[in-house]
């Protein structure tokens, strides 16, 4: 299974292990979930922040705002 790394921007925070999931569109999906959390956190700024998905090899598959629509 491919592996996908996320990054919070711009505060840098990374998952440098990645996360093996079974495309493209399920890494999609997890960062909405992820977005979600910190949208819910109290201590989140969520109009600040983007979650960045990239593939193994580097490239930008998805970049998620905070704030949901």
């Amino acid at each position: 299974m491919p592996r996908y790394y996320m990054r919070l921007e711009p505060s840098g925070f990374e998952d440098v292990e990645g996360e093996e999931l079974p495309g493209p569109e399920a890494a999609k999906r997890l960062a909405k979930e992820v977005a979600l959390d910190l949208i819910n956190h109290p201590q989140s700024e969520p109009w600040q922040h983007l979650i960045v998905v990239r593939d193994e090899t580097g490239t930008i598959i998805h970049e998620q705002p905070l704030i949901l629509h």
